[in-house]
């Protein structure tokens, strides 16, 4: 707290600067504003803060990753005023964004929140929401590193060097016995090669997600257009070139992972007239079973990455490859861009189960660390773990920010050396 509050900000050097924080005693208050007045305070502009002008950012406050490009038509010209459903995806986390790109094709995609590597797509509609193909290009991040401010200086050889060194070593052995804590060994095994089954999918799912029913072609050889491949789902009811899942509006329909519509509306719109969904797409209701693999159909949750748009439930089809497919697929770029960094958990030994591995001396030096610690509406928050076998004395120290940012550091160190 004293370096993101005070020592940051201060150009000269202030010894034990933590004992300006230590409490809100009227003099230690007194010492702080000295320490201002002698190294911050006169860098202040004060005409300017007693008329309240606020001085420029030079950063702005940020929320999120923010990912910046720009989009290309299959000339590599700029694609102004098009529209960019960017879907993300990080493990299990799926996100949608809509991004709007300027008169210079250029779009951001702000608080882009996801760890670790992830998948990104986009696609490009023209203002009829029609389907069009785009090249992108994402500006390259290139961080500077910081400067480094101090002087490296060679550690004299001493007794307390070489008691650390032996402790170190004591450390690594013992990690090494305790990374086969929960390990079961087997006895030998003799592996035999078998045959992996080869999936039916040659297209493969929509962002690899599991679908709520699926029905393929070469199952059902008779019909002969995709409308007659949707009535046999449960729960899909197909009236002329009319679809709807459940008695719902009209569902989104994706082709080879592209959202199609029918031109009049959005897809996932709501009822046409009558009470009835708008029509299919053209492009789906004239679709032959020939050049189609199969077709998968997401409803509730499953269908809720799709946005509002997937609200009505969501129809997919994919098309055969290689097999004189009719159907052009939309060039939709994709990337994989590095998120914030996925958090490490801390391992730490539990003893409340005996095991070998356990009668090896215990040398940590940190027990317990937790980055996310929340309290709950009380303030209150418990954590627990195990001693070492030489530690006589525990030093707490926690670190938190409020609701509202603001810091707050406790430390206090428990028991008592010899």
């Amino acid at each position: 707290m004293s370096h993101l509050l005070l020592d940051s900000e201060l150009k000269g050097k202030v010894s034990n600067i933590g004992l300006l924080f230590k409490d809100k005693n009227i003099k230690t208050i007194q010492q702080l504003d000295l320490v201002m007045l002698t190294h911050s305070w006169r860098k202040y502009n004060w005409p300017e803060v007693w008329n309240d002008v606020k001085p420029k950012k030079e950063f702005e406050f940020a929320e999120g990753i923010t990912v910046n490009g720009k989009a290309f038509n299959t000339k590599n010209k700029i694609m102004p005023n098009a529209t960019l459903n960017i879907v993300a995806k990080s493990v299990e986390i799926l996100g949608m964004f809509i991004a709007q790109t300027d008169l210079d094709g250029r779009f951001t995609i702000p608080d882009f929140n996801f760890n670790g590597k992830t998948n990104v797509v986009f696609n490009a509609y023209n203002y009829k929401d029609k389907p069009l193909n785009v090249k992108v290009r994402l500006d390259q991040k290139r961080a500077k590193p910081p400067i480094v401010l101090f002087n490296s200086s060679s550690l004299k050889q001493d007794n307390e060097i070489e008691d650390y060194r032996a402790n170190s070593l004591a450390r690594r052995r013992m990690r090494t016995r305790l990374e086969t804590d929960g390990v079961t060994q087997l006895d030998e095994a003799v592996v035999t090669e078998k045959k992996k089954k080869k999936s039916r999918n040659q297209t493969p799912s929509a962002l690899g997600m599991d679908a709520d029913a699926t029905i393929y072609t070469e199952d059902h050889i008779a019909m002969q257009t995709v409308l007659d491949l949707l009535r046999l789902f449960a729960g899909v009811t197909v009236n002329g070139n009319r679809v709807s899942i459940r008695n719902g509006g009209t569902p989104l329909f994706v082709l080879d992972g592209i959202p199609v519509s029918n031109g009049n509306s959005r897809p996932g719109g709501g009822f046409g007239s009558f009470g009835n969904p708008d029509p299919a797409p053209s492009q789906i209701a004239t679709m032959d079973t020939y050049t189609v693999e199969r077709v998968e159909i997401l409803k509730g949750p499953r269908a809720a990455m799709w946005g509002s748009r997937g609200s009505n439930g969501v129809i997919l089809i994919y098309t055969k490859r290689g097999e004189g497919q009719t159907y052009n697929p939309i060039i939709s770029p994709s990337f994989t861009i590095s998120g914030h960094a996925v958090e490490k958990e801390f391992y730490s030994p539990k003893y409340d189960v005996k095991i070998d591995a356990h009668d090896t001396a215990d040398y940590r030096a940190t027990l317990y660390w937790n980055p996310s610690v929340t309290t709950d509406k009380e303030g209150n928050a418990t954590i627990e773990f195990f001693n070492s076998d030489t530690a006589k004395e525990i030093q707490l120290s926690i670190e938190g920010l409020s609701p509202d940012g603001i810091p707050g550091t406790y430390l206090e160190t428990i028991g008592e050396s010899e």
